[in-house]
């Protein structure tokens, strides 16, 4: 295993300590298995090669399609009766 050192803000770092404590574990595997879940999800770039928020499309993706229905409600006019004009 290799060991690497950073520098982390005091409230960050109170985090840490506090869910380690809560989890009766070190604080390094608490950060070991956050840089995993970071790295698992697939952390999103934008135009400039930062790291972006994925969009509420991108959360809900796998719930898209996952319910009975019409494909599109405003493909048939009664569906919207009592919305807009």
């Amino acid at each position: 295993m290799k060991t690497i050192s950073l520098e982390l803000p005091d409230r960050l770092h109170a985090r840490i300590e506090r869910e380690a404590k809560r989890r009766c574990c070190s604080e390094a595997e608490v950060v070991r298995e956050a840089v995993e879940q970071r790295l698992q999800a697939g952390v999103r770039k934008n135009g400039q090669g930062e790291a972006r928020r994925p969009t509420a499309g991108e959360l809900a993706a796998e719930l898209c399609g996952s319910l009975d229905g019409p494909a599109d409600l405003s493909t048939n006019p009664k569906y919207m009766d009592g919305f807009g004009l």
